[in-house]
């Protein structure tokens, strides 16, 4: 069976930090599958005597709502649709809510999830199972990737100390700040709270500095957002930061999350180091890794190592193939397997 991919993206649309990554993922997709990337705006391209398949990746269910009228038109050019949610912690609250179908968010309208996509896919297991007694199509769970062709995972010589990249314990991020950047201090810790950023203007100027500070950092402070805000975040998950801070070769210290999903997706020792909540107890046992170069080097080596043989955008693309029984072109096969053959150093 011949199969013609083509990716639909809102990148001409959005333009959140969440979108960056979201498109690192469209540009794997479209390398490893040939794919044209359409904005959803244009006009769709399709060739006649294949099997036409749009892969749909949205960062969130709220801005799938808006350009439904454009989904309505791609389900009518395309063979198959298959559907990313992105950033889908949320997104069987946008879908189920006080068990009304996803027909009725649509305020009348005679359009169905099922109806629209052929294969939905949603990167948390509990999202997955709470969507599927609800759709008759194809609910798959398709965890976090990351393309790690993008960061080296193994430098050495790292010049930042501390990355401290999205929702953190504020009280921690004052006691470094105030520890660290001080006129006789010579460590450096570098904190932005992504969130609070409005627009980027180039997604891949933006994503090529995110990843050279990542690769250059020993240390990754990530935390379960459960943890940070349960009123927020009603469950825990493994979010964006793991993949991204073991990819570029972090030790990862915070608050390990208590998701099942966690020690299936990063089984092995040391890949998250718990601190205390109290700020001076965390702070020390920061310190005490930070003048641990050996340790910090063999932690960072295998979170690169296993990252790649594990999570790389790569794999989670060849399982959608995989399940969905379409044909798998070589680049994909020959990628996914130098992945996973990968060795320690």
């Amino acid at each position: 069976m011949k199969v013609q991919y083509q990716v639909i993206t809102l990148r001409n649309k959005f333009d959140t930090p969440a979108v960056c990554c979201a498109v690192e993922f469209e540009n794997v997709v479209s390398r490893m599958l040939d794919a044209k990337i359409i904005c959803i705006s244009e006009p769709e391209r399709v060739s006649c005597g294949k099997f036409r398949v749009a892969i749909i990746v949205c960062v969130s269910m709220s801005h799938l709502f808006k350009f439904i009228n454009s989904y309505i038109k791609i389900r009518n050019t395309y063979d198959h649709c298959i559907l990313y949610v992105f950033d889908g912690w949320d997104a069987n609250k946008f879908i189920i809510r006080k068990q009304i179908k996803f027909s009725e968010i649509f305020r009348g309208r005679r359009v169905s999830l099922d109806s629209l996509f052929d294969t939905i896919c949603v990167p948390f297991k509990n999202v997955s199972d709470s969507l599927e007694d609800y759709f008759s199509k194809s609910i798959l769970h398709i965890p976090i990737g990351v393309d790690t062709s993008l960061c080296d995972g193994l430098t050495k010589n790292r010049k930042i100390d501390v990355l401290a990249y999205g929702r953190q314990q504020d009280s921690l991020i004052d006691e470094i700040s105030m520890r660290f950047h001080r006129p006789e201090s010579r460590l450096l810790m570098y904190h932005t709270n992504h969130m609070q950023i409005c627009k980027i203007l180039d997604f891949t100027a933006h994503r090529r500095m995110f990843w050279s500070i990542a690769q250059n950092s020993k240390v990754a402070l990530n935390y379960d957002g459960y943890y940070l805000d349960s009123t927020h975040f009603k469950y825990s998950f493994v979010g964006q930061r793991w993949a991204e801070s073991m990819a570029a070769g972090c030790v990862v210290l915070g608050k390990r999350p208590r998701s099942p999903e966690m020690n299936i997706l990063f089984p092995w020792e040391n890949s998250t180091l718990n601190v205390e909540s109290d700020p001076k107890v965390a702070f020390e046992k920061l310190n005490f890794i930070l003048n641990e170069p050996g340790l910090i080097q063999s932690i960072g080596e295998r979170n690169a190592v296993e990252t790649r043989r594990r999570h790389d955008w790569a794999h989670r693309v060849y399982d959608i193939l995989t399940h969905l029984k379409l044909p798998i072109p070589q680049i994909l096969v020959d990628k996914s397997n130098g992945l996973k053959s990968i060795a320690l150093p």
